[in-house]
């Protein structure tokens, strides 16, 4: 509980935090971190309205969104180029909307530019179940100059990456991300040898592989066990998906090795 009251607390202090006159549509299922944590139960610390749908049927909750004028509104990135397809989208008010978030996977780059376009500001986050959720966060003023970036740490929120010993890895080299604050989790359940592991040094080992610039923004390439080796170099499904999916003939796309 403390981590999940950690998270709502956070959330106030996001670029664009959550408001007691913000209205969401909650459509990811609340079993999911992103569904519970992302606007739900901070919007119930502050006072804020969630209209709980039963299903996610992508008409439906366009006009869902209309109807009850959602100011801001988060879905995973399949939900989001779900809501691309819908006929007539620009058909729908969705004048009240103020920000869209995105997170639970890496979002494909012609989804942002997709609401961009439409005037519709989106702002992308990293998160996990272990953090309840949020990591970090890109904001909308840096959405298009730092396109497939998480952004960077939202404040209470401490990260580093490492190599393969748990040290530092400079700037712009690949490592693990480690996180650590008051919002991560205290280990798995029944499983103390993981839970363990997970927590060498005292910080949160997320799995995760990025990089980071010198103004700090961090960018995933992959879960760290999904690096692909091919011919000594270390390819990253991500970065080739985030290629594929841009062209207008490819709808979803999945990289992974095989021997």
């Amino acid at each position: 509980h403390a981590n999940a009251i950690a998270n709502a607390r956070n959330a106030l202090l996001l670029p664009r935090g959550v408001r007691a006159d913000d209205v969401t549509v909650t459509a990811a299922p609340m079993f999911h971190i992103g569904g519970l944590g992302v606007h739900s139960l901070p919007l119930f610390w502050v006072g804020g309205k969630n209209v709980i749908v039963p299903t996610f049927d992508p008409p439906a909750f366009m006009a869902a969104l209309a109807e009850h004028r959602a100011t801001i509104q988060f879905l995973v990135p399949a939900m989001w180029a779900a809501l691309m397809r819908v006929p007539d989208f620009d058909g729908y008010d969705l004048s009240a909307l103020d920000i869209c978030i995105s997170g639970g996977a890496p979002t494909p780059l012609p989804v942002i530019e997709f609401f961009n376009d439409r005037g519709i500001t989106f702002q992308e986050g990293f998160g996990m179940t272990e953090t309840a959720p949020s990591v970090s966060v890109l904001a909308p003023e840096h959405i298009r100059a730092k396109l497939g970036s998480i952004g960077r740490p939202i404040q209470y929120v401490e990260t580093r990456l490492v190599d393969e010993n748990d040290r530092d890895v400079p700037v712009g080299e690949v490592g693990e991300l480690l996180v650590r604050g008051e919002n991560v989790f205290a280990g798995y359940w029944m499983l103390p040898e993981a839970t363990a592991d997970a927590f060498r040094g005292g910080w949160f080992h997320s799995g995760d592989l990025g990089k980071v610039d010198k103004e700090g923004f961090i960018t995933l390439v992959d879960r760290k066990k999904d690096m692909i080796i091919s011919g000594g170099e270390n390819v990253y499904p991500v970065e080739v998906e985030q290629v594929l999916v841009r062209h207008p003939a490819v709808r979803e796309v999945a990289v992974f090795g095989v021997p």
